[in-house]
């Protein structure tokens, strides 16, 4: 055997080592329903999509034992664990993979799977790590976030990004429904808010919802 024969040998019997034990963390989101997909699960992934599940996996795990929860988790409903598994797996970011594991454990929590909607794993897939970043931010802020009395150019700052990058950070999260540019304001029943990147900006009711779902 050439040693081009061989790499790709090597590399074959680590693909398959980790879909086996991605296999098994599959199994435990999905039930017995994930019994049916049979060999389809390591059809729709490759070998990228094993590990960053597996990193994935790593984080539920210690996240599960920092709650007190490991062992004690609940199948995901199919139409909700399905393609937040396909999404997830293709996440490389590790601050990223944070989020989906701290959703996965809350959508297996018997406690918490209540907060996990369908809608989020959309929407998270639409994010990168810096709109995360800023989501988190405006989610620490209080009154100040709850009033709208944040600007863009004050979280470009206070996180330390490029004004360019927080710009593209709120006109995605504002079209993701996520947040708020204005404050809302009426005089009656006519809305007079201002609407304006240089104004005010703050999380939206959705946006505080994906951030509940998507923590510890």
């Amino acid at each position: 055997m050439d040693d081009s024969a061989k790499e790709i040998a090597k590399t074959t019997a680590k693909a398959l080592e980790v879909a086996e034990k991605v296999g098994g963390f599959v199994a435990t989101i999905l039930g017995e329903a994930c019994k049916e997909l049979g060999a389809s699960i390591h059809d729709w992934a490759k070998f990228y999509r094993y590990r960053n599940l597996l990193k994935i996996q790593h984080k539920i795990i210690q996240i599960q034992r920092e709650k007190n929860i490991e062992g004690k988790s609940i199948p995901i409903q199919l139409s909700i664990g399905i393609p937040l598994i396909e999404a997830a797996s293709v996440v490389e970011d590790d601050f990223l993979q944070q989020k989906w594991a701290a959703l996965i454990v809350n959508a297996t929590d018997t406690n918490k799977e209540e907060v996990v909607r369908k809608s989020f794993v959309d929407i998270l897939s639409s994010m990168d790590s810096t709109d995360a970043l800023v989501l988190d931010w405006l989610s620490s802020q209080g009154w100040n976030n709850t009033l709208g009395n944040i600007t863009t150019n004050e979280i470009a700052e206070k996180i330390n990004i490029d004004e360019t990058e927080a710009r593209i950070s709120m006109s995605n999260l504002n079209r993701l429904g996520l947040i708020d540019f204005g404050v809302p304001t009426t005089v009656g029943t006519i809305d007079i808010s201002l609407s304006s990147q240089e104004t005010r900006v703050r999380l939206s009711y959705l946006g505080w919802n994906l951030v509940d779902a998507c923590k510890v």
